[in-house]
């Protein structure tokens, strides 16, 4: 019994280590542990003592206890060790995230180092250009022959040395005395304006002519702009400017001489133009503006508003002589007429003397001069009238007397031919024959020598459409009567003749408008005829003026000169016009415009033989 009862005291001491692991290990799951080992302590017990004793039943509750409370014990060990796990893999994450925030905020501060080391090398760079930039301005206007001047509130800070030389004022009486002494009193105020609104940013001009005084007293001119800068940190107006003191007194010498050159344009009335190709616009000296009828300085037309004011009859021949002249460099001088501002038509000699290409060869200006020779084209007019008048006069007395040589030399004829006459009164009768017939022949000489004089026998191809159609304009605009002229034609038509055949038409229609009061309507109808195997061109022109009677129709072209001044004065032009009509192998008659009522206007009916 001893025995089992120091077993029971052995084996109940080792069942504490089991119970004791199971606690570790399982926690309160060691109870059962406990229990199982109780239960084995009872039974032994039990069997060694035969019966349930007080001390087996507390040591198995032992067991319990003690499982319990290792359980407990270790479930609050795991608990504690989980938890400072957890607080060791949090403060491991703390750590690494402030690792993190330290490395990103060490990579910051590396950049921000790198930024301001950057900042501060690029400052340093911009320092060092400002330092050079400074020196370069300094080294730049001292040297350079423009004014320079900076100034900051009504006080100059910098002044160099070319305002120096200018004014004669040293740098420091410049920048220490009153501002702006040396500008004319003329100009100072606007001076003083005009550089305080830069610095205070208002929209003046920046650039501006201004006078100035030397130290001397000398005037001269300044061209100066302003602008608004910033120097050190403060708003600084910088001046710069250039002496064009020469200039201006070039300009009052070209303004001189421009009136003298425009004096002497008007007594000569010449002026010159330039035309600037590319745009179509034209530059005129004020003489030209007299001479088309405008004021000098009125805006200047456009090379269309010449061309238009152009005479129509000479409108074809200016455009063709400026194409040729812009296209083909064929510069010109002719004479045409203009219909100026007023209305009236002026005759001008222009000149095309200069053509300006540029580096391509493109035209670009056209340069010439442009004379009024109104007054001479009177005086030529005026001369060919004379003329005129007198071959006419020349003609018609050489047409009287020949006539009478022809009758006398009939009448001397005649008689040698009945008479019985002797030798000697022969003689007499042959003597004044020959010397009438020496006056024929002398007369028709003269007219010869007349006609060649003045090109009546040199006959070329003229186009009667064109010759009637400069006359209309002469013809439909006379003042206080209503003329109108109404032309049909079947196109150009040309015939053999002359520059005198415009006085055929001329005379007819002027002999209706002379003859008629009131309003007129001349209709002038040009066809195309073929008669046999030539062709002809027909000029009918009627009018609806008084007409003519019968018995003067028929003595109309009479040539004999007192007949002609007892038919109403139309004898004499209209006999003009049957003398020319013939010398160009033609020929007029004239009629009733309606049958058979003479007073309802005539009509004249002039038959050239085509060139065509």
């Amino acid at each position: 019994m001893n025995i089992l009862h120091r077993i029971d005291v052995v084996y109940t001491h080792l069942f504490y280590i089991p119970i004791i692991l199971a606690g570790i290990w399982y926690h309160r799951k060691a109870v059962y542990v406990a229990l199982l080992f109780g239960m084995v302590h009872i039974i032994f017990n039990y069997m060694s003592d035969g019966s349930l004793t007080y001390d087996a039943l507390l040591r198995a509750f032992m067991f319990l206890i003690i499982a319990y409370i290792v359980g407990w014990i270790a479930l609050k060990k795991d608990a504690l060790l989980s938890i400072l796990k957890s607080s060791e893999e949090k403060l491991r994450q703390a750590q690494e995230t402030l690792e993190s925030r330290v490395r990103e905020r060490t990579a910051e501060l590396s950049r921000m180092n790198v930024s301001l080391k950057n900042e501060i090398t690029e400052r340093e760079h911009i320092e060092k250009a400002l330092r050079e930039s400074e020196e370069k301005f300094k080294v730049l206007t001292e040297a350079s022959p423009a004014v320079t001047m900076l100034y900051q509130d009504d006080k100059f800070i910098y002044a160099n040395r070319a305002i120096e030389m200018i004014t004669g004022y040293s740098r420091d009486e410049l920048l220490s005395g009153e501002p702006w002494h040396f500008v004319h009193p003329a100009n100072r105020d606007e001076a003083k304006s005009r550089t305080g609104s830069c610095l205070h940013g208002k929209p003046d001009p920046s650039r501006y002519e201004v006078r100035i005084l030397t130290k001397g007293g000398e005037e001269k001119w300044l061209d100066i702009s302003t602008e608004l800068i910033t120097y050190g940190g403060v708003p600084t107006g910088l001046i710069s400017g250039i002496d064009i003191s020469k200039r201006k007194k070039t300009e009052k010498a070209l303004i001189k001489s421009r009136a003298i050159l425009s004096r002497a344009q008007s007594i000569a009335h010449v002026g010159n133009w330039a035309l600037d190709i590319k745009k179509n616009e034209v530059q005129w000296s004020d003489e030209i503006y007299r001479i088309v009828g405008l004021s000098p300085g009125s805006p200047l037309p456009s090379n269309d508003w010449f061309i238009f004011h152009t005479h129509p009859d000479d409108r074809e021949m200016v455009t063709n002589a400026l194409t040729a002249a812009i296209k083909e460099n064929k510069l010109f001088n002719i004479d045409y007429r203009i219909i100026t501002a007023d209305g009236s038509v002026r005759y001008i000699n222009s000149v095309a003397d200069k053509l300006r290409q540029d580096q391509a060869g493109r035209p670009i200006w056209l340069y010439g001069i442009i004379q009024d020779i109104t007054a001479r084209k009177q005086v030529e007019e005026a001369l060919q009238e004379s003329k005129a008048q007198a071959e006419l006069y020349l003609d018609l007395m050489g047409h009287d007397i020949n006539n009478l040589n022809q009758i006398g030399m009939g009448f001397l004829e005649l008689a040698l031919d009945t008479l019985d006459l002797d030798e000697k009164a022969r003689q007499l009768i042959s003597k004044p024959l020959e010397a009438i017939g020496n006056s024929t022949r002398l007369i028709s000489n003269v007219r010869k020598l007349q006609r060649a004089r003045g090109d009546l026998l040199v006959l070329n191809a003229v186009d009667v459409v064109e010759t009637i159609r400069r006359l209309i304009p002469q013809y439909s605009k006379i003042a206080g009567r209503d003329i109108v002229i109404d032309l049909k034609t079947e196109g150009a038509c040309h015939v053999m003749a002359n520059d005198l055949l415009s006085d055929v038409f001329s005379n007819i229609i002027g002999n209706a408008i002379k003859h008629s009061r009131g309003p007129l309507t001349i209709g002038i109808n040009l066809k195309k005829a073929l008669v046999g195997d030539k062709r002809y061109c027909i000029v009918d022109i009627e009018d609806n003026g008084p007409g003519i009677p019968d018995d003067i129709k028929q003595r109309l072209f009479v040539s004999h000169r007192g007949e002609s001044m007892r038919i109403g004065g139309r004898g004499l032009g209209l006999y003009l016009v049957k003398t020319l009509v013939e010398d160009f192998h033609g020929e007029v008659k004239v009629e009733d415009r309606i049958a058979r009522e003479p007073s309802k206007g005539c009509r004249f009916i002039v038959t050239l033989p085509s060139a065509e």
